[in-house]
């Protein structure tokens, strides 16, 4: 039976004044991946090694499976849930001679599950003066080092600074003993939990509350809709998380007709023995894809080896797929 876990990420403060969460990176770096990562780092911690590798060894094997969407928002004000989209997702839903490419392009996120909203007059709603603009940055502050065993001052430097309504993300996995351990491991500290995203949070940035919600899949079920385990052919499908592009995903699509955009991770990854500079390419969160076959989902993994840390890193993925009506137009990929 399917756990669901849907997060809340709230700023420290609770005076609505000051809702927003001060970030050191762009909120683009906050997706699934990242997610996935700092879930699995939290869990490590409060297991011993033995029981952290038999979990890895059952994701690894897809006998249990692990899924976190990408960030979401709400908004209290309409009480709708604005998901993250891109190009291919109004390319699929809109007729591209009604749209301007730069407009579509600045929209973030956008109330997917509202059908009412699927239309030329509310995309223009969005884009003037900005109403539904849930990040706002980057901002430059001026930050002191200081020697703290003589109290001088070693030197000037800034910081980026990027603000960030409270956004959340889902948790969903089939094994209810990692479900209690990701609860056990984000909540230790009760429902309201400290946490750090980001970097720089030795002052100050990134800090964040995580709270236990589940809003978001009830209004899921009131609309008839669901997370899938199974494709399948010819149906559109909202991609909830941003996954790799490897042999097993392109094997079942349906490229043609979906409607979809790449987005490139840059970094150091394992080849072979050694780490070697090289870019990675993964299908953006909120793309809508389309499927040759019928087929069950299955375990990606992904592991990085530091040789001179002897640090291993694993990372799995899975599709977080909501089933959607079908659209007019499917132009394919947007670059």
């Amino acid at each position: 039976m399917e756990r669901r876990i849907e997060i809340e990420v709230a700023n420290v403060n609770h005076n609505e004044e000051y809702k927003q969460i001060s970030l050191a990176v762009p909120f683009s770096q906050i997706d699934s991946l990242r997610l996935t990562a700092y879930l699995l780092l939290n869990i490590s911690r409060t297991l011993d090694s033995t029981s952290f590798n038999k979990i890895l060894e059952r994701l690894q094997n897809n006998e249990r499976y692990l899924i976190v969407t990408s960030p979401f928002f709400f908004v209290s004000e309409t009480n709708e849930y604005w998901l993250p989209v891109n190009p291919g997702f109004f390319k699929y839903f809109f007729n591209k001679d009604e749209l301007e490419p730069k407009k579509i392009k600045s929209i973030k996120y956008f109330p997917v599950l509202n059908k009412e909203h699927y239309n030329k007059d509310f995309i223009e709603k969005i884009g003037e003066g900005n109403k539904y603009k849930f990040e706002k940055g980057p901002f430059f502050r001026i930050k002191n080092m200081i020697d703290r065993t003589n109290a001088m001052s070693l030197g000037v430097y800034t910081v980026e600074n990027y603000y960030v309504d409270p956004f959340r993300f889902m948790i969903l996995t089939d094994d209810e003993e990692l479900s209690e351990k990701i609860k056990n491991s984000l909540f230790y500290r009760g429902d309201d939990s400290i946490h750090f995203l980001g970097k720089r949070i030795s002052i100050g940035f990134g800090k964040v509350r995580f709270r236990h919600d589940n809003r978001f899949y009830e209004e899921l079920s009131k609309l008839n809709k669901q997370f899938v385990g199974e494709v399948k052919a010819n149906k559109p499908y909202y991609l909830f998380n941003r996954i790799p592009v490897d042999e097993e995903i392109l094997s079942h699509l349906d490229l043609e007709n979906s409607s979809y955009e790449l987005v490139k991770i840059s970094g150091y990854f394992v080849k072979d023995v050694e780490l070697v500079g090289r870019n990675m390419f993964c299908f953006k969160e909120g793309s809508i894809l389309k499927f040759k076959d019928d087929f069950k989902l299955k375990n990606g993994v992904y592991r990085l080896s530091r040789l001179e840390s002897k640090k291993e890193y694993f990372l799995p993925y899975r599709p977080a797929l909501i089933e959607m009506e079908d659209g007019g137009v499917k132009n394919g990929v947007q670059n």
